[in-house]
């Protein structure tokens, strides 16, 4: 085969693939137009989100300590020495949750939950929804008059991509798990 003929062959598939690249990189771009109805979902990497009032304030990343936990008391009925032991529940506890690594959109609700921690009102009733990789919700647990017991924010670096919240600890009253 003649130089110049691989030349020409090497050119087409040099060219040929950059076009496919194109289109494909076009085709992508396609999928969202500002201005149209799609929306920009800042939590799409964060498979847990914190809702209240409503709303979704936050995703994150990692959650844990989504638990319950009831004693166990031994009764004994009347004065019977020899009598049969009877279990009952006693005191139910719930742990504190902890949430790592999360984003927030626009967080002036969660300032304001933030800022009013030292009052009563600050518990809300929270909604952790576990969502798919589609953003379908997969899983609801609901937390009783919850309050934050601690905020941890991100280590700032200029170069890196840090998260908005590092770690937000839930204290509540109990824990309910919902069907999406």
């Amino acid at each position: 085969m003649p130089r110049a003929m691989t030349l020409t062959i090497a050119a087409f598939v040099i060219l040929a693939t950059g076009l496919a690249h194109s289109a494909a990189f076009a085709e992508r771009q396609s999928t969202f137009t500002p201005g149209t109805s799609q929306r920009f979902d800042p939590y799409k990497n964060f498979r847990f989100r914190l809702v209240f009032d409503g709303r979704t304030v936050a995703g994150f990343e990692e959650v844990s300590g989504l638990a319950a936990d009831g004693d166990v008391v031994n009764y004994r009925e009347g004065e019977s020495g020899t009598g049969p032991v009877q279990k009952i529940t006693g005191i139910n506890k719930a742990t504190d949750v902890t949430l790592k690594r999360g984003v927030v959109k626009d967080d002036a609700d969660l300032q304001a939950w933030l800022n009013g921690i030292k009052s009563p009102q600050a518990r809300k009733e929270i909604k952790l929804e576990l969502v798919d990789e589609g953003g379908r919700v997969t899983r609801v647990y609901l937390l009783h008059r919850a309050w934050i017991s601690k905020f941890q924010g991100p280590h700032l670096n200029g170069k890196g991509n840090d998260v908005a919240i590092e770690e937000l600890v839930l204290g509540h009253e109990g824990i309910d798990l919902l069907s999406p």
